[in-house]
């Protein structure tokens, strides 16, 4: 029994069966939850699009408010009441109508402003919502009551234009203290379309069936907004006198159920009112809940297929994998496994083959390791063959300098002398000592051949030291400086008709190591010939080693050599030609200094 539910099949199946179970649990509860939070939706939705929509109308209310009080207490409308001539009276109301056009023009909300004094005569800017005005007055008495308070009043139709308007209407006092302080002088009136809060209404309606209302303080519907027109002939004349803020109840309009909710605008001191249809509210989440069943079956398919292809797709891999296994080891490193699916057996078994690919490389590199390691035993036989053969009879050349320099002394020529000198100091320095020396005996035999230069070619050349005394016992190889100075000058500063300049330069790098570098102003280097000498540089193979072709890049190969195989690859010998002429050859150096020096050497000057 336990066998049998360890094998594959079995498992795939019983993981097949609790999906499908944990989907069919899951589509349970998100539909039950999904029923719960329509309900709580309904009552909670309607209610927080009528706050948003009665802040947007409250601004609208509140700009024309602030519009209505700054007007009543202007200066200009003040003057324009105690104007003591007929002249006078005349250049404030034009002062104030150009103020009020001013405004029109900077406000998106009003649409007129209209001052109608206590004598029925208006002062505004144009002569329109006349009509307006007259029925807002026939309606609402505005300019008979001298207890009028301030307010939104409307609607008012202007035949005359065909537009409804709605007003705010402000009382404009005696702000001058005296006897008439508070008496009323006129009224100001400014008009706003009622389109404008119809378009805010229509823009806000949260459903195709839903409607938007606005009601006056004595019931009247001021405004309703809905989108076939017909739900104010529906509503129930108890309908306005049942309302109040955050009360929401159903209403049944010609069977269909609306949800209700009212909210009193701060500003205005409207009622706004919105009916919402329940089952359109509903409907939101009606395809989100076919939309789940509908993956939960999808979903039980799809799992039921990929449980068939899974026991397809890995058996038969499965099993050609556990063959080629089983295979003998050289058989597996001659051939290699192939499946064709699309599943990650496929790229298990490439992964097997670049494992025995990397075991071939391996294998190769290794032969190649040995062949590389036999040339470079054979090289370093033929060098010590080299070496013995430059060390044979060494006394002879010693003597034959002494002879050459005992005739310079006969001669009374203090060149020969010098050159003898030097050539002595720097053949016992090829021939004896140490490998690894310090800096300031190599440069010390720098300075030698550079005297013989300095004979050779007298007033030619300048020389400049420039190395940090920290790294005079800095540790490397025996005679590589001199090969590099010979070349600069042979190759760089004879070739100049000017006075050159030789640098040697040694400083540390901020990898910690150092760069020992020597630069000369001369000719330069062409490019193609440049190029060549970079390609030696970084071949890395023995024969670059073994078969350095003669020319003048012969010693600036064997030195890189030499560094690379002592310290390693990230040491070695680099050259450029800066842009403005010249060359520079840096030798790489690891910071290790000299422990012991038994060896007589000049200092670094």
């Amino acid at each position: 029994m336990r066998k049998h539910f360890s094998s594959l099949r079995s498992q795939m199946t019983l993981l097949t069966t609790g999906t499908v179970l944990a989907v069919v649990i899951l589509a349970t509860v998100f539909y039950s939850s999904a029923q719960r939070m329509s309900e709580k939706k309904a009552a909670t939705f309607v209610h927080s699009m009528l706050v948003q929509l009665g802040d947007s109308l409250d601004r609208i209310g509140n700009e024309m408010s602030y519009l209505g009080n700054a007007l009543h207490s202007n200066e200009v409308l003040q003057q324009y009441y105690h104007a003591p001539t007929a002249i006078q009276r005349m250049q404030y109301g034009k002062s104030f109508i150009d103020f009020t056009s001013s405004l029109l023009n900077h406000s998106t909300t009003v649409s007129h402003i209209v001052v109608v004094n206590n004598d029925q005569s208006i002062l505004s800017p144009t002569e329109r919502n006349i009509i307006a005005l007259d029925t807002l007055d026939s309606k609402y008495h505005l300019f008979e009551s001298d207890n009028l308070s301030s307010g939104f009043y409307g609607p008012a139709f202007d035949t005359f234009t065909n537009i409804n308007f709605f007003a705010y209407v402000q009382p404009v006092y005696n702000t001058r203290q005296g006897a008439r302080f508070r008496q009323k002088l006129g009224t100001c009136v400014i008009f706003a379309r009622l389109d404008l809060l119809q378009s805010t209404l229509r823009s806000a309606l949260p459903t195709p069936g839903a409607a938007l209302m606005l009601i006056e303080q004595d019931e009247q519907i001021i405004l309703c907004c809905d989108a076939d027109g017909n739900t104010l002939s529906l509503l129930p004349e108890s309908f306005c006198s049942d309302m109040a803020d955050g009360l929401q109840h159903s209403l049944t309009l010609n069977k269909t159920t609306y949800l209700t909710d009212s909210l009193l605008l701060s500003s205005m001191g409207w009622r706004l009112v919105s009916l919402v249809p329940e089952d359109e509210i509903a409907a939101d989440l009606m395809p989100l809940l076919w939309l789940g069943m509908l993956i939960c079956v999808v979903f039980a398919i799809c799992i039921g297929v990929w449980n068939l292809h899974i026991q397809r797709s890995i058996m038969a891999p499965v099993k050609q994998l556990t063959a080629f296994i089983e295979n003998d080891l050289d058989d597996k490193l001659q051939n290699r496994i192939h499946i064709s699916t699309s599943s990650e057996m496929e790229l298990f078994c490439q992964e097997i083959n670049t494992l025995l690919d990397k075991v071939s490389e391996m294998t190769a590199e290794r032969l190649q390791d040995q062949t590389r390691l036999y040339e470079l035993n054979l090289a370093k036989k033929r060098a010590e063959l080299s070496a013995l053969q430059s060390q044979i009879n060494p006394h002879f050349l010693y003597n034959t300098l002494d002879c050459i320099r005992g005739y310079g002394y006969m001669l009374n020529s203090s060149e020969i002398v010098s050159i003898t000198n030097a050539l002595s100091s720097i053949m016992r320095y090829c021939i004896k000592g140490a490998d690894i020396v310090a800096l300031r005996k190599e440069m010390t035999i720098v300075n030698y051949y550079l005297d013989i230069i300095r004979i050779r070619f007298p007033n030619r050349f300048n020389y400049v030291f420039d190395v940090d005394p920290a790294l005079e016992d800095l540790a490397i190889p025996r005679f590589i400086i001199q090969p590099v100075v010979e070349n600069a000058i042979y190759h760089g500063l004879e070739s100049r008709l000017e006075k050159g300049t030789l640098t040697i330069s040694c400083h540390t790098t901020e990898t910690g190591g150092c760069a020992l570098c020597v630069t000369d102003d001369g000719v330069g280097i062409p490019p193609e010939r440049l190029a060549e000498i970079h390609r030696k540089l970084s071949d890395k193979s023995m024969q670059n080693v073994l078969n350095v072709p003669a020319g003048n890049s012969l010693a600036l190969v064997n030195i890189h050599n030499r560094l690379r195989n002592l310290y390693g690859a990230n040491y070695g010998l680099d050259i450029v030609c800066p842009p403005e002429g010249g060359t520079r050859v840096t030798l790489h150096l690891p910071m290790v200094l000299v422990q012991t020096e038994t060896e007589q050497g000049g200092h670094i000057s």
